[in-house]
């Protein structure tokens, strides 16, 4: 049998037993199971990927192979096998006498998520208010530049001035020197 499409595994439950079948496709699986329904989209059925339980199908392509899922003395044991029909199933009730309702399992404690979103706020407000103080420290030190800058602006003009009185001063001094020179 040539199959253009590659073979893959599936499995579903019937009874007692897995049955495995190396198909084409889940439709063709579904086939050759005779099931009547998508079998699939029930979650009754899957693809194996284990290769130790893909290997007796693939060895069988389109075959269905049956495998049991415990022993005999597995299912008689679940099933209460060798126990008197009284020790199996429940106990008559007598008439009026209801059982006490079982009380449920007690809701899973919240403490650990508690603990850790407690933790994740005090984080967050603590690294806001270091952010913030941050924030306000850095706006100070730019006013406090700016106000250097300008304060700087107006020395630096002065002494730019002083710096270009004394160069004329200076240049007139050496010309009135070197016309002093000998020739």
């Amino acid at each position: 049998m040539a199959n253009k499409r590659p073979l893959k595994v599936f499995r579903t439950s019937v009874g007692f037993e897995d049955a495995y079948i190396a198909a084409p496709s889940q439709k063709a699986a579904l086939a050759a199971w005779g099931a009547k329904g998508n079998l699939f989209a029930r979650g009754a059925a899957e693809v194996v990927t284990d290769p130790a339980l893909a290997k007796a199908a693939l060895e069988r392509p389109g075959e269905v192979i049956r495998v049991p899922r415990g022993t005999t003395a597995e299912h008689l044991a679940a099933a209460g096998g060798g126990k008197s029909p009284s020790a199996c199933g429940p106990k008559p009730r007598k008439a009026g006498h209801d059982d006490p309702p079982t009380k449920p399992a007690p809701r899973p404690s919240r403490a650990r998520l508690d603990r850790a979103q407690d933790q994740l706020s005090t984080m967050q407000s603590d690294l806001g208010a270091i952010e913030k103080e941050l924030a306000d420290q850095i706006d100070g030190l730019k006013e406090e530049l700016a106000a250097l800058k300008k304060h700087n602006a107006g020395e630096l003009a002065k002494l730019q001035r002083d710096v270009e009185k004394e160069e004329r001063h200076y240049r007139q001094a050496l010309a009135s020197w070197r016309e002093a020179l000998p020739d």
